[in-house]
């Protein structure tokens, strides 16, 4: 069975989940490792509590100590796709997909997926509305 691994996925992502599920897909959990304070340590608890409200099994895997170690360890499960399960699996989820080739959102547009300033920027480029951000 093909996998497709969800960068950290909480909040709506959970429900990506059962989606995976239901194609006939593998869901596996990329969990990523938060920072040593203790907003990060309570960050930490709120996701484990959220993965728990998920009702359908999946596997895990966790986010290493490098970009390199990461990609390694996702690499083991040959995945179909690579999805962020929320804001914070956006860039991780890119990079991930750009070098598996996979089809995915693009790393040169990281900029204006997670820059609000950038993102109208890209708007206004193409005429479309956008609002004029000033610093």
């Amino acid at each position: 069975m093909r996998n497709i691994i969800v960068v950290e996925c909480i909040s709506t992502g959970k429900n990506f989940i059962g989606d995976i599920i239901n194609r006939g897909y593998n869901p596996v959990v990329l969990d990523l490792k938060n920072v040593d304070t203790e907003d990060g340590k309570e960050f930490g608890k709120h996701v484990k509590e959220e993965y728990e409200l998920i009702p359908y099994e999946f596997d895990m895997i966790y986010e290493k100590d490098t970009f390199e170690e990461t990609l390694e360890e996702v690499r083991k499960f040959d995945p179909l796709l690579i999805v962020p399960g929320n804001e914070r699996g956006v860039v991780l989820a890119a990079k991930l997909t750009h070098e598996l080739g996979l089809l995915g959102n693009s790393i040169e547009n990281l900029d204006a997926m997670t820059l609000k300033n950038e993102m109208h920027n890209r708007l206004a480029e193409r005429g479309l509305r956008s609002i004029k951000i000033t610093d």
